[in-house]
């Protein structure tokens, strides 16, 4: 899993550009890995991103959406933060039952402005926002089985990173159990079941080299 952002600077953006853009893309970005695009949404990439990468997954931007449909409500919403957080947690659910729970509160929550927001929502396909419905992988892979993650931490730290947590809960099994052993009670007992023998060291070492006593500076309180 390789991050790979990506800055272009152009007069404008436009069909020309961007298609120029992901022609010299392919000639330095191997094909042999699956490839991931996040993007806004701009028509352009919508246009040429399957034509120039047939096999990728284009996923689109959350931040850029939450703008989309804030603009799609404003005006007609006094719970516009409200209905943005329903939307974020359904676009974060990690499950399809989770998804579909998640929807159909969208679906209460937004009920006085429920066309605008379904009228947003067939703009924007499930699969190319919602986690669980992405075809691609834009999270953080974690294998209970070898105790990893993608990101790396719980491998650093020996306990389970956010995203294993979130696996373990689900599946309904003991977090300590995927905790590493030196953590537990009985690895700290037994660090301590033996005898810790003083260092075996001349006095001497420790007498400082000066005999005379240091005062402090003499100082007058205002």
């Amino acid at each position: 899993f390789l991050p790979f952002g990506v800055s272009v600077v152009a007069t404008t953006e436009n069909d020309e550009n961007w298609e120029w853009f992901l022609q010299n893309l392919k000639e330095v970005v191997s094909l042999q890995w699956s490839i991931i695009f996040i993007s806004n949404r701009h028509s352009s990439l919508l246009k040429f991103v399957p034509v120039v990468f047939p096999n990728s997954s284009h996923g689109y931007c959350f931040w850029h959406l939450k703008l989309n449909l804030r603009t799609t409500i404003k005006g007609r919403s006094r719970n516009c933060k409200f209905i943005e957080g329903l939307f974020k947690e359904c676009a974060y659910a990690y499950t399809i039952r989770e998804f579909d729970e998640k929807y159909n509160d969208l679906m209460v929550g937004s009920k006085d402005n429920k066309q605008d927001v379904l009228d947003f929502l067939s703009r924007v396909p499930f699969e190319h926002w919602a986690n669980e419905h992405f075809p691609g992988s834009r999270t953080n892979i974690v294998d209970l089985g070898h105790f990893s993650c993608t990101c790396g931490r719980w491998r650093v730290e020996g306990i389970p990173c956010a995203h294993a947590l979130r696996c373990i809960i689900v599946d309904g099994r003991p977090i300590q159990d995927f905790i590493d052993p030196m953590f537990s009670v009985l690895f700290y007992c037994q660090s301590y079941s033996h005898n810790i023998p003083p260092v075996d060291v001349d006095i001497g070492y420790f007498t400082t080299a000066h005999k005379e006593v240091v005062i402090p500076p003499e100082v007058r309180n205002h």
